[in-house]
């Protein structure tokens, strides 16, 4: 019930104030990016690598 609550209100913030909200994601984006270690960036590069490449039979 907790988590209906905070999404709900989420989605208000962003539609009653959605420059304060984009800001606000902004800063806890750019947060999260300074904090990531290497092994963890590595690990999301290696996730992404299918898809991220043309098939070789094209």
């Amino acid at each position: 019930m907790i988590h209906a609550v905070m999404i709900v209100r989420a989605f208000c913030d962003g539609f009653l104030h959605p420059v304060r909200t984009l800001r606000r994601c902004q800063r806890e984006d750019r947060h999260l990016r300074k904090n990531l270690c290497e092994e963890q960036v590595d690990h999301m590069v290696e996730d992404t690598f299918p898809a991220s490449d043309p098939p070789s039979t094209y």
